[in-house]
């Protein structure tokens, strides 16, 4: 008995095609496919301890461009947000709320024990603000996250 493969010869007929390189993501900057990575934004905040992952950038390997995500805003307005982000192990997904990115606690905890959050929020923007003045840059110190802070004031 000889095997024969049914082919459907009616009706639409779907695309059965190799997939490409251009399903790959590509960078929103220079359009070149499959080249883009997550970088870790380290803190070296100690200097016995190692340097401390506080969240991950979708960077360019070709040009090095910070990527964007595309949001909406309550208006329908749609705006760009820098692809700044960490991993959510629980969930599978990117978390991109400043308060859930990854901090010693030490450097936002109160004198009761106490988490200030706020404190812990500008201290996030301070240092993604350095990264992106600073792009070949990954892993900044405690002196300059707090004097970019000063300096937002």
């Amino acid at each position: 008995m000889t095997q024969q493969k049914y082919r459907r010869t009616f009706g639409p007929q779907e695309a059965n095609n190799a997939p490409t390189v251009s399903a790959l993501p590509r960078c929103q900057q220079c359009g070149r496919p499959g080249g883009l990575i997550s970088r870790a934004v380290m803190l070296n905040y100690a200097s016995t301890a190692g340097f401390y992952t506080v969240c991950y950038r979708n960077q360019c390997v070709y040009c090095s461009a910070t990527q964007y995500f595309n949001r909406t805003n309550k208006d329908g307005q749609l705006y760009t947000v820098p692809a700044f982000y960490v991993f959510a192990y629980p969930s599978q997904r990117i978390i991109t709320e400043r308060r859930n990115f990854l901090l010693p606690r030490e450097l936002y905890e109160t004198a009761e024990g106490k988490a200030d959050v706020g404190l812990k929020v500008r201290f996030i923007d301070a240092l993604l603000r350095l990264q992106l003045a600073r792009e070949s840059e990954y892993v900044f110190t405690l002196k300059e996250v707090w004097e970019e802070m000063q300096n937002a004031r």
